[in-house]
């Protein structure tokens, strides 16, 4: 990134103000064009990344200009965050609300409660509440103990599948569990102990018969795009219309095994990126060709919920959703008290598992071990061992009937979900200050940038 970065003063440098929409665009070539426009091409690539990260970089409150007193106001950063947006043909974002989320906000949420005062009448429940159910403590200790060899302490999962890989790969597993299927920790954890845990919030859980089960290992800057969970072979594989190919699971849910902390000014701050899902599901103004005519959705709600050890996310499996992007923390200039080995050091990865609830889903059969493909059914060998490989791991090996699975401790936090009133913003631009903020307020804000991190 930084390096990106520091590009981000010559993209602004040769940003064409005739052309705002292709300043940053790369141009189409003729197959004769010769090698010093291919290199152009090239760097006209690098600087339009460069200006998209900058636009984040700002919309995340990095002014880059701490010696600078007053510092530049939110208002002034979403604005140059917007002309960034602009010269690459954006006219939408999302909100600064977003991306700029708290760092401290583990912190605010320790601190103690004043005693509510009593009400006449029932307040109704946000509307951001209906989006997420977050429980708390979920799994028992020795669960969780379980999870964090299988998936921290050890690495045969994320070398079995030479993670991260550029296929998306997840596993299916019956419900109930049919006699060719071997039992493992994730399954059990999934279908004995999530399952139950949920069916109260989602009573359409009761037609459940497989679950989908994926994992992610990500740092702390890593993010993952607005999506939606989609039966990946009926989408691409099935006939008809692509509407009539559109599936989804009856609930998704993420659980948080680990999460990015950082060594900051003497004590540790939480930066795990949030996760973001919004009032949004899949309209049928999707499908159409032409889009011209449709609608605009009227502001979209969210609900931002961040990492926490032992926690699980669940929501409607057909929402939009995604992680936002990862807050990049400042060194501090005084010591850290961590346990990383200098100023500003990452302590541990986000660390996720996901579980998708289905009622009817395409699988895929294990080809070979190096074939990945959506919703795997794992099965028995000829010999009685699970395939893949990785489930012969003892690390993945199968609870004993005794074991307890939901935490005692395990508690709904009806809280934990921040209420987010508008998603999206349009990128607002002032044409007629163009020049302005060329010559007096853009034309340093790739070194501030630099700086900021």
């Amino acid at each position: 990134m930084r390096t990106v970065i520091r590009l981000c003063n010559n993209a602004l440098e040769d940003a064409d103000d005739s052309a705002p929409d292709q300043s940053c665009h790369v141009q189409d070539q003729d197959q004769d064009q010769s090698d010093d426009d291919e290199e152009l091409s090239e760097k006209q690539q690098i600087r339009a990344l460069a200006l998209y990260q900058l636009a984040v970089l700002l919309l995340q409150g990095y002014s880059g200009t701490p010696s600078v007193s007053p510092s530049p106001s939110p208002s002034l950063l979403i604005k140059e965050a917007d002309f960034c947006l602009f010269k690459l043909g954006f006219c939408t974002r999302l909100h600064s609300n977003v991306l700029n989320y708290d760092l401290n906000h583990f912190n605010r949420a320790r601190a103690p409660l004043p005693l509510p005062l009593p009400l006449p009448l029932p307040l109704p429940l946000p509307p951001h509440t209906k989006l997420a159910v977050v429980y708390d403590n979920v799994f028992s200790p020795s669960v969780l103990s379980a999870l964090t060899n299988a998936l921290i302490s050890s690495e045969i999962f994320w070398s079995y599948h030479n993670y991260p890989t550029s296929t998306f790969f997840s596993y299916n597993f019956g419900h109930p569990n049919p006699q060719n299927q071997n039992q493992n920790l994730l399954s059990q954890i999934a279908l004995d102990g999530l399952l139950p845990l949920l069916l109260p919030h989602y009573p359409s859980l009761v037609d459940c018969t497989s679950v989908e089960i994926w994992a992610h290992r990500r740092d702390g800057e890593g993010h993952h795009q607005l999506h939606y969970d989609l039966d990946e072979r009926l989408l691409v594989e099935g006939k008809g219309e692509l509407k009539d190919r559109v599936r989804s699971p009856i609930v998704s849910s993420v659980f948080y095994l680990d999460v990015v902390d950082y060594n900051h000014g003497g004590g540790v701050v939480i930066a795990g990126a949030p996760t973001l899902v919004c009032d949004k599901k899949i309209s049928v103004d999707c499908f159409k060709e032409d889009q011209s005519d449709s609608e605009e959705d009227p502001d979209m709600l969210g609900a931002m919920v961040y990492p926490k050890i032992n926690r699980v996310l669940a929501f409607d499996g057909s929402l939009l959703h995604c992680v936002v992007p990862g807050n990049v923390v400042k060194p501090s200039d005084s010591e850290g008290e961590g346990e990383g080995e200098g100023k500003g050091e990452h302590l541990r990865r986000r660390v996720t598992l996901m579980f998708g609830f289905w009622k009817d889903v395409s699988t895929s059969d294990i080809v070979d071990e190096t074939t990945l493909a959506p919703n795997m059914i794992g099965k028995k060998g000829k010999k009685g061992k699970p395939i893949p490989g990785w489930m012969n791991d003892k690390a993945f090996s199968s609870l004993s009937p005794t074991t307890t699975i939901i935490n005692e401790a395990c508690v709904e936090s009806k809280d934990a979900a921040e209420h987010i009133e508008s998603v999206w913003a349009n990128v607002e631009v002032d044409e007629a200050e163009e020049d302005q903020w060329l010559v007096n307020d853009c034309e340093d804000v790739g070194e501030r940038a630099k700086r900021s991190l």
